[in-house]
C-alpha cells in the first residue's frame, strides 16, 4: 500500500483574493459576479483576521463564532482608536453589502462594484494588505 501524499497548498494573500474578485466582478456572468462578492468578503476576513493576530487577538477560524469574535475584537479596538473605528465600520459595510445582499442574488447592482473596488481596497490598506494605492483594473 502506498503512503499518503500531501500536496503543497498555495497560500493566497488577501490582495490575491481581492484581485481575483475584481476579475470575476468584471465578468458578465451573474454567478461570477456573485462569486466576486464572496471573494471580496473573503479578502476582508483574511486581512482582518491576520491583522487582529498582530494586535494579540485570535479569531477562531472555521467556527460559527468567527464572525462574532471578529466583530467583538474590532468593536474593542474601535473604542480607543479612530482608525479601528473606521475599519470596524467598513467591515460592517462589506459584510452587509457583499457577503449579504450581493452574494445572495442582487449581483447586477453597480453599487456593489463600488463597494468591492473602494471599500474592500480601503480595508486592505487599513490592515496593511493594500497595494500602496495602486488602482485596480
Amino acid at each position: 500500500m502506498g503512503g499518503a501524499y500531501i500536496l503543497p497548498v498555495k497560500k493566497f494573500t488577501p490582495q490575491d483574493i481581492y484581485q481575483e474578485a475584481l476579475k470575476e466582478r468584471a465578468n458578465p456572468d451573474p454567478l461570477k459576479k456573485r462569486q466576486a462578492c464572496e471573494k471580496g468578503w473573503l479578502a476582508v476576513t483574511e486581512a482582518v483576521n491576520q491583522f487582529l493576530v498582530t494586535k494579540g487577538m485570535f479569531v477562531p477560524i472555521g467556527t460559527g463564532r468567527e464572525h462574532v469574535e471578529r466583530g467583538n475584537f474590532l468593536d474593542t479596538l474601535a473604542l480607543t482608536d479612530p482608525a479601528m473605528q473606521l475599519l470596524d465600520e467598513k467591515v460592517s459595510i462589506v459584510a452587509d453589502q457583499l457577503h449579504g445582499r450581493c452574494s445572495y442574488g442582487n449581483d447586477t447592482n453597480p453599487h456593489f462594484d463600488t463597494v468591492l473596488k473602494k471599500t474592500v481596497r480601503e480595508i486592505l490598506e487599513l490592515t496593511g494588505f493594500g497595494d500602496n494605492g495602486q488602482e485596480e483594473e
